[in-house]
């Protein structure tokens, strides 16, 4: 039996593992936590990778062991030996949030807290260290920084992996992944294991608001010692109030240390001040009154002094060194722009690859990205730069660290702006020869891909199904002989990320107002693998339809990209999304072009149910449009568009009238109580000229349609909509001649009401009163008012359907064979015998 008194308390069989407890009994007033874990039987081969796999956490061990690399020895050790940090290690539930201003070594005081806790409790089993490095790069969700708390105690401590094994093997069964919820309450089950947690967190204030409220809920809620380091955030100090507050700044010893340090790993500084510590004493103190306690802005300086040549060389340029962070910004550009127009290049090309690129690459990606010249738009392997001499081009703005973003899955070195200040500086920043980022990067992509041997099956566009598309990019142009060429290292990653995101760029680079670039129009144009298809599955690979999917006005208006075959529907998808300047641009390069069925765009505008395009199209229809119709030659002018039917024979008026369009509209396109609704496109169809009266190949009108479907019609469950019934009598006071409308077969419109349908429709809900007869009594409380009609069954006999027998008596045979009318029917109910 093992006996542990720590703290006062007495702990028992802390540690042991593989026993049991036949019959025990407990006596005392304390409280006893049995923690009981279910017999695992020996062939559960379960490793502590297989853990870490399962709950698919961040690993922060990387960062942190190139930030405690970094750091000057014996910095910051003035906070390990304060009395706050003392009370932080001895105490128990406490909180110590340490605040300063950016690039005030808030990191690298995190890193000597972080490894003097390991160092002091990395050899007992009962003390959990835990720690967190957030940076703005990379986006963390609360449930990965929990889960990353979880892996680094599984990875550290026996008793943390005995409590996630039977846990893991039950998931193993199911396969359900870990939800943030069971991740927090696996973290809280370990939590309590441990006589004391430590849990440290650097850069709280550069995650999103909601992850910094979560954080704040949760961490505090583990019953152990929380550390925080972070800008000032007085908005959330409420989440924390019992927390002791301590400022970090720059101490001068920490100065005068990182001055020594990089005084010896400079050959020229060393010389220039070798046997004179007075001097040496002297660049301490005005390196740390010109920083101002900012150990960034120490570094930059220093790195300015690199190449001096003399003492009073040295002095003075230091005297010329400005004190404020974006100021010592201004200056090292200065300095990187001074370099040679080669090395100068290197830097701004990467500084935009930092700022614009659509994921974090690392430094071996983005050496092939920079060996792509923008000039010659070639690619050539013999132009990759050497990763130090990328990085010293870079007057110390970027570093290269590694960024585990799952447990041990990405050990790789990726390159971020040495601060997150750095960054919004260099968003202001306007590079020249390089006017639209996302262009320059579309077109590194682009030319990449195309000088680049594509002899492997992309992991992003492995295909998905046997309808989305039949290759990935560039697979149907290798033969076995480039099969076995091996690609460079990092070579295969960024042809990864080219082939995935080329047309993101340029589409945020149309978005920007900027226009297409040549070659990306040429490419488009001339490409005939299945790299469009992946892009844009809407076209099947079409470069005109890829165009239009990515709003490239200026492409489409050039005439350079061919029609074919797969643009069949192409115009009728950009009508139905609504974008009035991609067709405007269409219809005047390419014409009024028709799909198989004869249906112009126009109808699938209308469809659509949104306003602004049915007057942009009817806007361009003033004019007249050549026209490529399989059905039809010639132009359309405006009056003869504004009746076109397509091969059905519905006008558009009609399609305006649809009870199916009306709902789909509903259903995806928000509030239908705002102008842009079908009402408003059906009363600017009657304005510009609808006819009300024609008929298609049934001889049905537009009204007559609309009291079909209105059989069919059910309200919603949804708030207030508009419905057919509005369509009806927008009809009849347009022209209430209508009424009288019948259609091929002598059908009036209130035959086809009354009439049995031809499937059995739903019952009606309880909400609802969807019987015939309360359709009929709507319909002519809407119709009632305008001149009244001589409603008869047949083209020959005169009985009146008005009457009060025909349509209120059950035996109406009209009546009788709707079940729907049968059920809803009641004796009692009575009807006006004047509707009106």
């Amino acid at each position: 039996m093992i006996w542990v008194v720590d703290d006062g308390c007495l702990r028992v069989l802390t540690g042991a593992r593989d026993f049991s407890i036949r019959t025990a009994n407990f006596t005392g007033r304390d409280n006893i936590t049995v923690h009981n874990y279910p017999p695992i039987a020996e062939t559960d081969n379960v490793s502590v990778n297989d853990v870490l796999k399962w709950l698919d956490a961040p690993s922060f061990e990387a960062i942190h062991h190139d930030v405690f690399a970094q750091r000057a020895k014996k910095s910051c050790n003035w906070f390990i030996e304060s009395a706050e940090f003392e009370r932080f290690v001895q105490d128990k539930d406490t909180a110590l949030w340490g605040t300063g201003m950016p690039a005030a070594g808030k990191t690298t005081l995190v890193s000597v807290v972080v490894e003097h806790l390991k160092s002091s409790y990395g050899s007992r089993q009962d003390v959990g260290v835990v720690y967190a490095y957030l940076r703005y790069s990379e986006e963390r969700r609360h449930r990965d920084i929990i889960a990353a708390f979880v892996a680094q105690l599984v990875e550290t401590r026996d008793i943390a992996f005995a409590h996630l094994k039977p846990k893991y093997l039950r998931a193993k069964v199911s396969g359900n992944p870990l939800t943030e919820r069971e991740v927090i309450q696996v973290m809280e089950g370990l939590a309590n294991m441990f006589a004391k947690l430590f849990v440290v967190v650097d850069g709280l204030d550069e995650v999103d608001d909601g992850t910094k409220e979560d954080l704040l809920q949760s961490l505090p809620s583990l019953g152990g010692n929380l550390l925080i380091a972070s800008r000032p955030l007085d908005l959330f100090k409420g989440l924390l109030p019992n927390a002791l507050h301590v400022p970090i700044q720059a101490r001068t010893e920490d100065i005068r240390l990182l001055v020594l340090e990089r005084i010896q790993r400079s050959p020229r500084l060393k010389s220039i001040l070798r046997n004179k510590p007075d001097l040496v004493e002297k660049l301490c103190d005005r390196i740390k009154e010109k920083s101002q306690g900012m150990f960034l802005v120490a570094r930059l300086q220093l790195d300015a002094l690199r190449n001096s040549t003399s003492v009073n060389n040295l002095f003075n340029a230091l005297d010329e060194l400005p004190s404020g962070v974006n100021e010592m910004y201004e200056r090292t550009l200065a300095r990187i722009d001074a370099q040679s127009e080669e090395d100068a290049s290197i830097a701004r090309r990467l500084f935009l690859w930092l700022l614009y690129a659509e994921d974090s690459l690392p430094l071996a990606e983005l050496q092939h990205a920079l060996a792509v010249s923008f000039d010659n738009l070639k690619y050539d392997p013999n132009d990759i730069v050497d990763a130090s001499i990328i990085l010293s081009s870079c007057g110390g703005l970027v570093i290269a660290q590694r960024q585990q973003r799952k447990v041990r899955f990405d050990d790789r070195a990726h390159v971020r702006f040495i601060h997150y200040t750095t960054r919004e500086f260099m968003e202001k920043i306007h590079f020249p020869g390089y006017p639209n980022p996302h262009s320059f990067l579309a077109v590194t992509c682009l030319v990449y891909y195309s000088d680049t041997s594509a002899s492997y099956t992309s992991r992003s566009q492995t295909p998905q199904s046997p309808d989305s598309w039949e290759d990935p990019p560039g697979k149907a142009e290798v033969n076995d002989e480039e099969q076995q060429q091996p690609l460079e290292p990092g070579a295969e990653q960024f042809l990864d990320y080219a082939t995935t995101y080329w047309h993101q760029h340029t589409a945020k680079a149309a978005m920007a107002g900027h226009s297409t670039h040549p070659y990306i129009v040429a490419f488009l144009a001339n490409y005939k693998g299945s790299l469009l298809s992946w892009c844009c599955r809407d076209h099947r690979g079409s470069p005109l339809g890829l165009a239009a999917h990515l709003k490239l006005l200026d492409a489409i208006s050039s005439g350079e990209l061919p029609y074919s075959s797969e643009d069949a529907r192409l115009f009728h998808w950009v009508a139905i999304n609504g974008d009035p300047r991609t067709l405007s641009a269409l219809l005047s390069r390419y014409g009024l072009r028709g799909n198989d069925r004869g249906e112009i765009p126009f109808h699938s505008i209308i469809s659509s149910g949104w306003l602004a395009p049915v007057e942009e199209f009817l806007s361009m229809a003033t004019k007249s449009f050549p026209t490529c119709s399989a059905h039809d030659q010639g132009e359309y002018d405006l009056a003869h568009l504004i009746n076109l039917p397509h091969s059905s024979g519905s006008t558009p008026l009609m399609v305006a009238c649809s009870t199916v369009n009306f709902t789909s509209w509903r259903r995806g396109r928000g509030d239908v109580e705002t102008a842009e609704g079908p009402l408003a496109v059906l009363d600017l169809l009657l304005r510009y000229g609808s006819d009300v009266h024609a008929r298609d190949h049934e001889g049905m009108t537009a009204f007559l349609k609309t009291v079909l479907d209105l059989k069919a019609y059910r309200s919603p469950f949804y708030g207030p909509a508009q419905t057919p019934y509005d369509v009806i009598r927008r009809l009849v006071d347009f022209d209430p001649s209508i009424i009288d409308h019948r259609d091929a077969r002598g059908r009036t419109a209130l035959m086809l009401l009354v009439a049995p349908p031809l499937y059995r429709p739903l019952p009606p809900r309880d909400d609802e009163p969807d019987s015939t007869i309360a359709r009929v009594a709507s319909f002519f409380d809407i119709v009632g008012h305008a001149a009244k009609p001589s409603f008869t069954n047949s083209k020959d006999d005169g009985t009146p359907l008005r009457s009060k027998t025909l349509f209120c008596t059950p035996s109406s045979p009209l009546l009788s064979q709707s079940p729907r009318t049968k059920r809803s029917y009641h004796p009692h109910q009575q009807m006006s015998s004047n509707p009106s």
